[in-house]
This record gives C-alpha cells, structure tokens and sequence, in this order.
C-alpha cells in the first residue's frame, strides 16, 4: 500500500491505539500533514478508557501541535479509517465502523488485515514505516521540523532510547531526521512524575521472583499504561531476570505488560497465553502486553478457586456494591497463566526433535529477484513486439519455474506461437542479467551467520533454472550454504519433493530435523509432499493473507525471527 492510495477519499479518519505512544502519535501526524498538504480532510484520534496523561506525551502534543483528541464514538461512518501502530479489531483498539478500513503497522499481524495494509514486522517503529512511505511520495518529513521530531522520538521511544535498533531503514530514520534538539530533550526529561516514579518504585519492591524460569512478576498499583512498559523494562536489566510481566487493575481491568530476552520465551506469544480467552493480548518477541476486561476475570478467579480448592478473595468495587477479586488474587491468575506458558513451552522444547538442517527456497525468501526477473520477462516480451508486464504481474506470475513464468506473461501462455522464442530469449537474458539489482532481503547474512555458527547446514531448492541458482548462491551466500539445486533435467521441479530429498541427501539430515523455509504456496506444499516442517515468509512474493489460505502454519516477518522457531 501506498500513501498516495488515500488520496482517493475526502475524509480519513487516522485512528492511534487506545493509550497511544509517542510512535503512534508521531504516525498519526505525519499522516495527517500528509493529507492536509494534499488538500484532504483528517483527523486523529485515539478511544479507550484511559485519556493521555504521561507528561513526555503532553509535552509532545503540546509542542508539535498534534491535533489528536479522545473519542468514545464517532458522529458518523467515516468513507475510510486508517489505523496508525495498530491493527482493526486488535485487542488494543476501540472498534469504530467505518465504509473502508486501512492499516498502517509494524507490529505481529494478530487479526485478519483489509485489502488496503502495509504491515512490517521486522521494523523498529511505525515511525520509521511511515518514514518510508513519504520517501516514495517524494514527501520530505525534514521540511517540517515538527514532524521529523515527531517520528524520530517515536523510533527513539520505541526502540529503547535507539539501544535496540537493528534494520537498516530504522537507522536512516535516526541518521537522517532533522528533528529539534532541545524538544527531544523536554520530551526525554518528562517520561515520569514524581507520581509515577512513586508507582514504580513501590512496585519494585513488590516484585516476585520464580527462579525455575527466571521471572519476575510486578504488581503496580493503578496508573498509565505506558508506566507499564518502563517498569518492566528496567525490571529486564536485572541479570537474575530473563522473562517479566507488569500489570496493574483499573476499575474497568487488568492491563498487563510483558519482555524477554531470550529466544526461549516470546513475550507476544506469552501476552497471548496469559489473556487467551478472557482478553487481549500480543505484540514483539521481545515487548508486549495485554488487557483483561474485570467482568472476564470475576468468573476466570472462581474458575482458579475452584481448581485449588481455595476461598476467594474478593473486595468492593467503588460503587460499594460490587465485588471484584483482590489485586493479589488477580496476580495468582496471572502467575497461574503465566506457568502454564513456560511448562508448554518446555515440553514443546524437550519433544521436539533438534534442528540440523535448513532448506530454503530462493526467490522472495533469500533473494529480492523481482526487479532482475521483471527487466527479463519485458526484454523478452519486447524481443517478440508483445506487451510488458508490470513489476506487480510478475510478482503474482513466479513461483513454479520460468517456463509458467512466461506461459502466464506471454498473452495465450503456451498456446501462442511466439511462446517458445520468448522462453528461450527471457533464458538466456536472465542468464546474463540475473544479478543487476538482486540483492539479499535485509537481516538475511546475519541470520544465516547464526545458523552457521549453532552448527546447523543449510541448502537452496528454486524451481529457477539450475544455473541461475547456482551462479546467485555462489555470489551471495557461498559462506554460508552447503547445496544449490535449481531445475534441470531429471529432477521433477517443486512442489514435487525431489529437489528438498536431494537437499536433504547431500546434507546428510533426515527429515525430522529439517525445516524448510519458503515464500510461497508451492512452497508450502513442497514441505508437505517431502514431509518436513515448513516455516512460510511474508516478505516475499506472496502476502499473510494468501499464505494462509494456502495452508501456512507458521508464519515469520523478519529473517531472525527464524531462530526463534527452529
């Protein structure tokens, strides 16, 4: 998606998460100057409970004038509501109706996604998303001083004062933003009150440790959502402390923080677990959290009593009539859900058997080819006087081989004379041609480099020609790969599993400890027919969405979170 697709509507509502960050309010800004500066009418708002009350995110409405204001309903059906660091139906967004719904994310897709998104996952920051989306609009976020600190100080929050920032794209935001100094510095010096260092620092004291899985759990006494964030986060700095969880009970429920540090535990996973059922929870590995409506956690605190054989605990609500579990019988819930993560997660680990090897696909999964494969479908077309194809048609065109390839870009596929000559000319132009603008996805050597320093061997399967394969394996990965087998004569191309049991063969793995990793349909069911296990990419040449309906059962977003997983 692009931000020039909004420009097709008049009035566009920019919806921030409930209790919105400073990246979501940066988003929701630069959308919003974007608009305006086209001539569009917008506004931004956030819904929830909880209005904004950290000082750092006053100070930054206040002193880069965004005009974002609470709603609990709005007036009307907007013709489009874009959702800015959130997605529709999430567990952390008022549901407003809308005629056309858009997301604009970098978090874990956790809902199904309209056909108008642009989700990454493997970002810092939105801030940094919508960076690049004005990038390719020709739109300078730097000719507004306001808005480049805006978006910077969202990548700054986001990213642990800049500390966890990895991709690339996050640090052009942080090298290039022109932002204003001595606001980023207001900003900084305003992240608590007093109130709030109170808070947490009563909570710190309050803190329990369970030392067979090396967490902490921190009950805080009611505050801002975002306070949850900063205490368990300075929680996670203690060496002791490999996984923490803080929450607090507000009169309406329980919202809840979580981080790990180790790959053994992923904390949007464990948001997910501890709410599964009775709320709402997700986000990164490494950072998330959740919330628990009280009228879903009155019947799931009966349901624990009546497990352990235990009286509740129960105190009134502020009304003087209704009961509610205690602060400390929710925290028993809460430390309940959270074992019972940790012991699945432990015998998934002892069950499952140990990885040796790892097969991935080529094209839109190791590779960005499509430029390099686009310019050889069109010389070809253009060698015969037929019609070009767009980077989009060849996008949706590969993954079975170069022969479908150009059966579906040649008007007529195989039936149409000219077939032939075109396959034959796109062959021998791809030979010559086929490293111009290829180039590894972004974070893939590095993830490669782990695999190979875990002792784990690697292999490429791509139903590309054979020669091509090997040639752009031999160029970008000859460190890191025992194998390259493309098609050829002989070897039936995927989805049969020839290709993956020739893989398998040479790297001396059995099935059983192999995964396969792909982008694509015939991707998945190649994993299917050579029964291995398969992990699918979203970054390739196929979307979430049809890699679901495809089958796909685990899905990643960024090339490391492939460890997290095998």
């Amino acid at each position: 998606m692009r931000l020039s697709e909004l420009l097709d509507y008049d009035n566009i509502v920019i919806q921030c998460h409930d209790n919105p960050d400073a990246d979501a309010l940066a988003c929701g800004y630069a959308v919003y100057l974007y608009l305006k500066d086209h001539g569009k009418h917008s506004s931004v708002i956030y819904g929830g409970r909880s209005l904004i009350r950290k000082g750092n995110l006053k100070l930054m409405i206040e002193q880069l004038h965004i005009p974002v204001v609470h709603v609990d309903q709005l007036e009307e059906k907007p013709p489009l509501l874009l959702t800015v660091d959130c997605q529709y139906h999430g567990g952390n967004v008022t549901h407003f109706d809308a005629e056309k719904v858009a997301v604009i994310d970098h978090h874990t897709v956790s809902v199904p996604l309209p056909e108008m998104n642009e989700v990454r996952s493997f970002l810092g920051s939105c801030a940094t998303l919508i960076w690049q989306m004005l990038k390719d609009e020709r739109y300078d976020a730097n000719e507004n001083e306001d808005l480049a600190t805006a978006l910077y100080y969202g990548l700054y929050m986001d990213t642990g004062n800049l500390a966890e920032i990895a991709h690339p794209l996050d640090k052009q935001l942080r090298d290039e933003a022109a932002f204003n100094k001595r606001k980023l510095t207001l900003f900084r010096n305003a992240n608590m009150s007093i109130e709030d260092l109170e808070i947490a620092g009563a909570a710190l004291m309050r803190s329990d440790y369970i030392e067979e899985y090396r967490c902490s759990i921190i009950k805080a006494a009611e505050c801002d959502p975002n306070l949850l964030g900063i205490i368990s986060d300075l929680v996670l700095e203690v060496d002791a402390v490999d996984v923490c969880m803080a929450f607090c009970v507000m009169q309406s429920g329980v919202k809840f923080s979580v981080r790990s540090c180790v790959k053994e535990v992923l904390a949007n996973e464990l948001a997910e677990e501890i709410s599964e059922g009775i709320g709402s929870g997700g986000g990164h590995t490494t950072k998330a959290g959740g919330y628990i409506p009280i009228e879903m956690m009155i019947p799931e605190y009966q349901k624990y009593c009546r497990l352990h054989n235990t009286v509740p605990r129960m105190v009134l609500g502020k009304d003087g009539i209704s009961e509610y579990p205690s602060e400390s019988a929710i925290k028993a819930v809460l430390e309940r859900r959270m074992i019972g993560y940790f012991e699945k997660r432990k015998q998934s680990q002892e069950s499952a058997p140990k990885t040796k090897a790892v097969i991935f696909d080529l094209d839109g999964t190791l590779l960005d080819t499509l430029q390099d494969l686009t310019d050889a479908v069109n010389a070809a077309l253009r060698s015969r006087n037929l019609p070009e194809r767009s980077i989009e048609e060849v996008r949706r065109f590969v993954g079975n081989g170069a022969g479908l390839l150009i059966s579906r870009a040649v008007p007529g596929g195989k039936e149409n004379p000219e077939y032939e000559a075109v396959f034959g000319e796109f062959l021998r132009y791809y030979q010559e041609h086929c490293k111009d603008k290829t180039r590894p996805y972004p974070e893939i050597l590095p993830m490669l480099e782990e695999l190979k320093r875990r002792g784990i061997c690697t292999a490429i399967v791509s139903n590309k020609p054979d020669a091509a394969v090997k040639e752009l394996s031999r160029e970008h990965f000859r460190d890191y790969t025992e194998t390259a087998i493309g098609e050829q004569k002989g070897v039936a191309r995927k989805p049969s599993p020839d290709t993956v049991e020739k893989a398998l063969e040479e790297l001396n793995a059995a099935k059983e400890e192999a995964w396969y990793v792909g982008d694509s349909e015939t991707d998945i069911k190649t994993a299917e027919n050579a029964g291995i296990r398969c992990i699918s990419v979203t970054w390739g040449f196929r979307s979430r969405e049809e890699l679901i309906e495809s089958g796909a059962k685990r899905l990643i977003d960024a090339p490391m979170e492939l460890l997290l997983h095998i």
